[in-house]
């Protein structure tokens, strides 16, 4: 994962390692454990969306005195992963692995669920007793898709039959190693996080395995799936 030099392209970052910029990337001065450390970009960082700075091909990391920039970032990532990611970020991530994995620990479904909209975000959120720091859920989404550890698109017809607003997303293999890095700091809030997810699942879990099986069907009627996922305390899809 490591480039040496004290200048490193965002696209030559695997996406957990370059979550630790977003921080910079909204204007903020501390980035990735770095407080000498910008980015470099045609966008301006707080004045123009990060996701769209995330997004800018040419943008690079620079940082003074640092020889090998990129080493410099993963060691903050998994020395100190709460302290390198901006705290929205690695809270709605954390929490997209974390209800995965408690479905599949309770022989719920043994995929990667898609949460259902953001509203399901923010419900997962609420459930977990987490506390959410970030200016706007949506935009929180949005850097994390921009990042690149999330997968999210408009809800599919199948689970709705027509266009809205709402987005479907989960955490992707490079959002679960995101999450991972967090979880492993032992004071971090993943264990508690982790314990009041299972008390959903367990109070609902044939809710969700009925849900799951009429997601099954081949024949099923969009909006009685679409019913379905809305009646659960945590809105899911797959």
């Amino acid at each position: 994962m490591s480039a040496a030099g004290g200048t490193v392209a965002l696209r030559d970052l695997a996406p957990p390692i370059r979550a630790a910029l977003l921080e910079g990337a909204r204007g903020g001065t501390r980035t990735g454990g770095h407080p000498r450390l910008r980015i470099d970009s045609r966008l301006v960082p707080g004045r123009d969306p990060a996701y769209l700075l995330l997004a800018d091909r040419a943008a690079r990391a620079v940082s003074e005195g640092t020889p090998d920039l990129a080493a410099q970032l993963e060691r903050a990532v998994t020395d100190e992963p709460w302290d390198a990611y901006p705290a929205d970020a690695a809270t709605v991530v954390s929490l997209l692995a974390c209800w995965d994995q408690v479905l599949r620990d309770l022989s719920i479904y043994d995929g990667n669920v898609y949460l259902a909209s953001e509203g399901a975000v923010a419900a997962l959120i609420e459930h977990a007793g987490a506390d959410f720091e970030g200016d706007s859920l949506e935009t929180t989404l949005d850097d994390l898709e921009a990042l690149q550890v999330i997968y999210r698109f408009p809800v599919a017809m199948k689970f709705r039959g027509t266009y809205t607003r709402a987005s479907q997303c989960r955490a992707n293999c490079w959002g679960r190693e995101m999450a991972a890095y967090l979880a492993a700091d032992p004071n971090g809030p993943m264990a508690e996080w982790t314990r009041l997810l299972t008390e959903v699942g367990r109070s609902e879990h044939d809710r969700y395995r009925e849900h799951f099986q009429l997601l099954r069907q081949a024949d099923g009627d969009p909006r009685e799936r679409w019913a379905s996922s809305q009646s659960l305390p945590i809105s899911v899809l797959v």
